[in-house]
């Protein structure tokens, strides 16, 4: 598979590396919650 702009390839694994990962996983998380929030007060009469 060719590297893209979702998939890059590492010859060496770093730590920081994980910690960038997660960093984008808890945003994403966060902005699912508020998006949900959102809809929900929309619904709303």
């Amino acid at each position: 598979m060719p590297e893209s702009q979702l998939i890059e390839y590492k010859e060496s694994w770093r730590d920081e590396y994980l910690k960038s990962i997660c960093g984008f996983d808890e945003s994403a998380q966060a902005a699912r919650k508020n998006m949900a929030q959102m809809r929900k007060k929309r619904s709303l009469p």
